[in-house]
């Protein structure tokens, strides 16, 4: 597969505006604020620390925890006071990781990757990784205010599990950037297999354009695709006739 093809799901008229070139970021207070168990994450862009590490010290120069027996918190994450208005763009890739192979060079998606992504919206488009951060880099030249944008896909961690620090630490450094932490998610996500972008005003906070959210507008694309998404789930078909299935 030599491009990524991703999938967005939401409501036909909103993705059809997308389809003509208006790119919507939603702000991060909208996911931590979210009370479904498949969208709303209260821990968007929270960074897990070991419980067991932390001390607390009184007036009397002793730890709460190790010196006077308080028990340690069940968890604990650090997060940074107010990123919830910072912009992200969310959608799904279509790789190996929620497809499943029926015949020799066939596939289909998981049924695990069906079941995660079923409610997110009646609608679903498709289109390319590449073709998507084409257009933002053009935008990105003539847009006023100017801003920068940050793109991966979410690296999935066990937030309750510190045996491999490694791992964590792996997690939230994968580039130099202070926006490491919002691309990184709790493990029981893991099936969403979602990729996403941060985009943010190259001297200052972007502020809202379009509601509490942030157009962007990077002209009509050249390949997508729009139908329902139960269509979408139950019937695709990927043929892989060179090979070159791999994960991104």
């Amino acid at each position: 597969m030599k491009d990524i093809m991703l999938a967005k799901f939401g409501e036909h008229k909103h993705l059809k505006t997308f389809q003509d070139g208006i790119l919507y970021f939603n702000p991060l207070h909208k996911y931590r604020n979210d009370g479904t168990d498949y969208r709303g994450d209260k821990l968007e862009g929270h960074k897990p620390i070991n419980p067991n590490k932390i001390k607390l010290i009184n007036q009397n120069g002793k730890d709460l925890f190790s010196d006077l027996g308080v028990p340690y918190p069940t968890s604990i994450t650090q997060s940074i006071q107010g990123d919830g208005d910072l912009f992200i763009f969310c959608a799904s890739k279509i790789d190996i990781y929620n497809l499943r192979e029926i015949n020799t060079d066939e596939y289909v998606l998981s049924n695990e990757f069906k079941k995660s992504i079923r409610q997110f919206g009646e609608f679903v488009v498709l289109f390319n990784m590449s073709e998507l951060l084409y257009r933002i880099k053009a935008a990105q030249k003539v847009a006023n205010p100017s801003f920068g944008y940050m793109s991966d896909s979410i690296s999935y961690i066990n937030f309750k599990d510190f045996s491999n620090n490694d791992e964590i630490k792996n997690a939230y450094n994968r580039h130099r950037s202070p926006y490491n932490r919002y691309f990184v998610k709790d493990l029981k996500y893991k099936n969403q297999n979602e990729w996403r972008i941060i985009i943010d005003g190259s001297m200052k906070h972007l502020k809202a354009n379009c509601g509490e959210g942030y157009s962007l507008e990077v002209g009509e694309f050249d390949w997508m695709h729009i139908c329902k998404t139960s269509i979408f789930l139950d019937t695709l078909r990927l043929f892989d006739n060179d090979k070159e299935l791999k994960a991104d």
